[in-house]
């Protein structure tokens, strides 16, 4: 099992920092040294514990019996805790019981954690002892995590005034065989406030609190001071890592059955029946219902190495934040000042965003479909399961990088912002998009005496730099049943620049029906309502020209001129019957001759319904039917 299997909790990993229950953080970008390796350890249903006698008032720090390897469920796979003493001060549970909870036995002691008092809890040293299976043909490898000075403080019912682990070591064999080699962390201090044990354990279908529905908070002021990594070949240091509060219901599928799930034969097959993948289906979709937190914040990580052919390479990020999880949503991610740099290049932007998701369609789907889900089943719901993204966005990008295309040249440029912005999903399909990008920029290289590339055109053209963008936005306004183009744009620096706006009418939900000719008829459907087109020259045309000039051995100012009258006699004889086809023919021909820097062009069904989009398949072979059904309005300047 990868430790991505390990479960979305970063309060019952620090609460039970050396159970073999596991540890969670999937969804949160933890550092390696907060993952507590995921342990199958659970082969029976939690219960609760015989009765037992009442620990001391107080407890001197004792040795505790080394924890026995819990068990597992193949033969490449152990886990092994060892807590060499435990201390307690007022406590209800024994040190025999903690360790006994904390090393393999959680589920018998479960209730007693749940209710625990005690005025403090020391354990000064946890090492805990992953074996895993290794790549094919080899030995299994191990992973040893030590955690120092782990202190509970002032527990009353259950719940931690505060937790804290001193700090946090651990080694892994990364190598091979025949090249054995060790990675190393380390991590400073970690803590957490107002730590609720019972209700953390509940959430994994531990104690009292395990069958409740009830979201209840699980910690506050989380708080993770940063460390190092190292392997062979690469050093990192990572920032802090901060969490204000989170809270949880009982998930609704049993912890215990979702280990044994993980490591059944059948998930690992390459056709798990439809029962395991219901039960996975049922869980992820429990689990963002389940769990709620205020945004995350990592100060970000700074790392230095060689690559396989020994160049130097270093790359680096400011702060990872991540949005609260909560209302069955996944929460946007932006990282900020990620820089790299090694021997082919550069590379680095400001920010990069992924925006949110809302997974309630789904998980509402999933939760009321009948049982098991079949392939059939998830065949046929597949753009249902679609959650709605919300997009992406960046800014800043930099880069300095080899050109794959063109050999000994590179590809020096950036983007100053990107945005794609989705919404009102109808059938899993965005009914409302926009996306832009400004200043997408590259130098234009220097020729290269001999040789001929792909920037030829854009050298003869005068361009040492291309720097272009686009702004595209549609959107479907359901009362009118109308389809939208707000903006299909292009813009380049030094060059002009060109905008489209339309509307189509009769737009029919079954235009994003699954069922293709469905769609397709839908589409047939839409009639043309309008469209605006205005574009600027900034220079392209000039350059144009002067292209077409230097070929037919005339000057700009002729060249411009016969493309101009040519243009204007083509718009006269398809547009005869239309009587605005003399003020388009004039507007067109004042821009190409230069006379105009600016064009604008209307058009516009005269019927309100607007016209068929059959009828403008048919226009192809008698252009003049459809003609006389439009008004057109142009202007240059």
């Amino acid at each position: 099992m990868s430790r991505t299997d390990l479960l979305p909790s970063i309060c019952l990993s620090a609460l039970l920092a050396v159970s073999t229950t596991g540890a969670a953080v999937a969804a949160s970008p933890m550092p390696k040294p907060v993952l507590l390796p995921v342990v199958r350890v659970i082969n029976q249903k939690p219960e609760a514990p015989a009765a037992e006698p009442a620990a001391p008032a107080a407890e001197p720090a004792a040795p505790a019996a080394p924890a026995a390897p819990a068990p597992t469920s193949g033969a490449d796979f152990g886990f092994d805790i060892q807590i060499p003493t435990v201390a307690t001060v007022n406590s209800s549970m024994s040190a025999t019981e903690l360790t006994r909870a904390l090393s393999g036995g959680l589920a018998s002691e479960a209730d007693k954690l749940a209710t625990l008092n005690a005025t403090s809890i020391r354990i000064p040293k946890i090492t805990a002892t992953l074996t895993l299976p290794g790549p094919e043909g080899q030995a299994p490898r191990k992973s040893v995590f030590t955690y120092s000075d782990i202190d509970l403080e002032n527990v009353s019912n259950g719940v931690a005034q505060s937790f804290t682990v001193g700090g946090t070591a651990g080694t892994e064999e990364v190598g091979s065989e025949t090249s054995p080699q060790t990675a190393q962390f380390k991590t400073g201090k970690f803590s957490l406030e107002d730590v609720d044990i019972g209700a953390s354990l509940g959430v994994f279908g531990f104690g009292p609190d395990r069958t409740g529905t009830t979201v209840k908070p699980l910690y506050k002021n989380f708080s993770l001071a940063g460390g190092t990594f190292s392997a062979p070949d690469v050093a990192c240091s990572f920032g802090a890592i901060t969490i204000a509060t989170a809270s949880a219901r009982p998930l609704k599928v049993n912890f215990s059955d979702l280990m044994r799930l993980l490591g059944s034969p059948d998930l690992q097959s390459k056709h798990p029946s439809p029962e395991t993948i219901t039960k996975l289906a049922v869980f992820y979709a429990d689990l963002f219902s389940a769990l709620q937190s205020s945004p995350l914040t990592y100060d970000g990580f700074d790392c230095t190495g060689t690559d396989t052919d020994k160049q130097a390479f270093s790359f680096k990020t400011g702060p990872l934040k991540i949005g609260g999880f909560g209302n069955d949503r996944y929460p946007a991610v932006t990282l900020s000042n990620f820089a790299f740099s090694g021997a082919s290049g550069t590379l680095g932007f400001d920010s990069v965003t992924m925006k949110g998701m809302d997974l309630s369609g789904p998980i509402k789907l999933i939760e009321s479909a009948a049982k098991p889900l079949t392939e059939e089943w998830f065949t046929a719901h597949a753009r249902d399961l679609i959650p709605a993204f919300e997009g992406f966005a960046l800014s800043g990008l930099k880069m300095d990088v080899p050109d794959s295309q063109n050999a000994g040249e590179r590809i020096k440029g950036g983007v100053a912002d990107f945005d794609l912005t989705l919404g009102d999903y109808l059938d899993g399909v965005p009914a409302r998009i926009s996306t832009y990008a400004h200043h997408v920029t590259f130098d234009v290289p220097p020729a290269i005496a001999g040789k001929t590339d792909d920037y030829e055109v854009l050298r003869q053209a005068g361009l040492s730099r291309f720097d272009v963008g686009y702004d595209f936005a549609v959107h479907r306004d359901a009362p009118s049943k109308s389809l939208i183009v707000d903006k299909l744009g292009v813009t380049g620096v030094d060059l002009g620049s060109a905008a489209l706006a339309a509307t189509l009418g009769n737009v029919d939900d079954l235009l994003f029906a699954t069922d293709v000719n469905s769609a397709t008829g839908a589409a047939m459907a839409m009639t043309f309502q309008s469209a605006k087109l205005d574009v600027i020259d900034a220079g392209l045309g000039d350059i144009i020209f002067k292209e077409m000039a230097k070929e037919q051995h005339m000057d700009v100012g002729a060249a411009r001129t016969s493309v101009s009258n040519m243009a204007q006699a083509l718009i006269l004889a398809g547009l005869a019957s239309n009587p605005d086809a003399k003020a388009l023919g004039n507007a067109v021909g004042q821009f190409l001759a230069a006379a105009g820097r600016s064009l604008s062009i209307g058009v516009s069904a005269k019927d309100p319904a607007g016209i068929p989009m059959g009828e403008f398949a048919a226009a192809s072979d008698n252009p003049q039917a459809l003609t006389a059904k439009i008004s057109i309005s142009a202007s240059a300047h």
